[in-house]
């Protein structure tokens, strides 16, 4: 599932209000609520960073590890077109 469900905003939510922040943690929260293991990676964009994120049954932290290592692995993140250096 996706990480945000708004495209990237600058660091720290610069432009965004408060309430607007809040908003974009709606997928992330989940995992967070329901106690299960989930892991959030990069996907290969020509554009805007956009990440994905992965949520498994309980102990399965390596499972997710290893599924990212392989998709990172067959897609590497790389740089969006236009971002600088410190873009992460």
């Amino acid at each position: 599932m996706p990480v945000y469900p708004v495209p990237p905003f600058a660091r720290g939510g610069a432009g965004l209000e408060p309430f607007e922040q809040k908003i974009a943690d709606l997928y992330t929260t989940v995992a967070n609520l329901a106690g299960t293991p989930a892991l959030s990676f990069p996907t290969p964009q020509s554009q805007v960073p956009i990440g994905m994120q992965l949520i498994g049954p309980n102990f399965s932290e390596k499972l997710l590890l290893d599924v990212a290592n392989l998709y990172a692995s067959a897609h590497p993140p790389g740089r969006p077109e236009g971002y600088d250096e410190d873009w992460r």
